[in-house]
């Protein structure tokens, strides 16, 4: 590939990784909801174990969106890095 289409791709890249960043801050609010669901539920003079489960699955689902978001986040700076080594290695030649 052309020196001008690596640098391209590797724009693209890095806006694609920071739109993952703004997915990876609402995976976290989502997590906090079911954290804030569970300790309501937990706290409350009713025990509500219907709230709990609630909770507790909100929190799982965040929290598993944002370790995969993350997972791809790095990946995709490695492969940024990548790119940009290629680009340093073809000036080099």
């Amino acid at each position: 590939m052309n020196r001008e289409l690596l640098i391209e791709e590797a724009k693209l890249q890095e806006a694609a990784l920071k739109r993952l960043g703004h997915w990876a801050a609402i995976g976290m609010a989502v997590s906090s909801v079911g954290v804030v669901l569970i300790y309501f539920a937990v706290t409350s003079a009713v025990k509500r174990i219907w709230l709990i489960v609630l909770g507790v699955l909100i929190l799982l689902l965040g929290a598993s969106a944002v370790i995969t978001i993350g997972l791809g986040i790095r990946n995709g700076r490695n492969n940024v890095r990548k790119i940009l080594n290629a680009i340093e290695s073809e000036e080099g030649s």
